[in-house]
């Protein structure tokens, strides 16, 4: 089966200055297995930035490593 949550509640955007960084925490069981960053901006339609396991994470083709990075 398949669980499904999202941080939609808790963090409903993120704005940063150009030059600074942001860091989410996000924790999940090994009941959540995966998880999928989306990158909304407005006027365009919602794009995945990066996919995690419980194993690795791998950024998503195009996605500039310099910009997005996840950590166990």
């Amino acid at each position: 089966s398949q669980t499904s949550s999202s941080l939609e509640g808790r963090i409903r955007s993120v704005i940063r200055s150009p030059g600074s960084y942001v860091i989410i925490i996000c924790e999940f069981r090994e009941a959540n297995k995966y998880i999928h960053w989306y990158q909304f901006k407005e006027g365009k339609s919602p794009r995945r930035i990066l996919y995690y396991d419980i194993f690795n994470f791998k950024l998503d083709s195009g996605i500039n490593s310099r910009k997005y990075e996840a950590d166990k």
